[in-house]
C-alpha cells in the first residue's frame, strides 16, 4: 500500500503512465577545475558533441560527389560513464590533454521512455479503483 493509498483508503490499485525505466546520467561540470587546467566549458561540451554524438566538419569531394567528413567517438567504448576516462581535452595553457572525468562529475537519474503532454504541457494521468467498503454512505470497512 502507498503513502496515497494510506492517506485516501477510499482508493486502491493505484498507477499512473510516468514509469522511470529509461537510464540516464547528468554530467555537471567542474567550472574551478577546468578554469585551472585551461579548459574551457564550450571546449568540454564541444568534446562531449563530438565523442558521444557526432559531428560534420568538412566535406570532401569523390567520384563526382560531394561527401561529409563526420567526427565521432566510437560506440562500443560510450557503454558506461567510467568510459569518459577514455575521453580527452586539451589545456589551452599548458598544452597537455586531460582525461574528461577529471573535469567532469555524472550522476545516474532515471527518467521515463516517453513524456505525454496535454495542451501541450507534461502531464502525468494517475488511475485509481474506488474502494466500495470506503464510500460516502457504507462507513468505515
Amino acid at each position: 500500500m502507498t503513502a496515497l493509498n494510506k492517506d485516501n483508503p477510499g482508493i486502491n490499485q493505484i498507477d499512473w503512465d510516468y514509469k522511470e525505466t529509461q537510464q540516464q546520467y547528468h554530467i555537471d561540470v567542474d567550472y574551478a577545475r577546468a578554469s585551472d587546467l585551461g579548459v574551457t566549458v564550450q571546449e568540454i561540451g564541444s568534446t562531449l558533441q563530438t565523442m558521444l554524438g557526432s559531428k560534420r566538419v568538412g566535406t570532401f569531394v569523390q567520384n563526382g560527389e560531394e561527401r561529409y567528413v563526420v567526427f565521432e567517438g566510437e560506440r562500443s567504448e560510450q557503454a558506461t560513464p567510467q568510459d569518459l576516462a577514455n575521453i580527452y581535452v586539451r589545456s589551452t595553457r599548458t598544452n597537455q590533454i586531460i582525461p574528461l572525468s577529471n573535469l567532469v562529475k555524472v550522476t545516474p537519474s532515471a527518467d521515463s521512455r516517453q513524456l505525454n503532454r496535454y495542451n501541450r504541457v507534461r502531464a502525468i494521468t494517475i488511475n485509481a479503483n474506488l474502494n466500495p467498503r470506503r464510500l460516502a454512505g457504507h462507513g468505515a470497512g
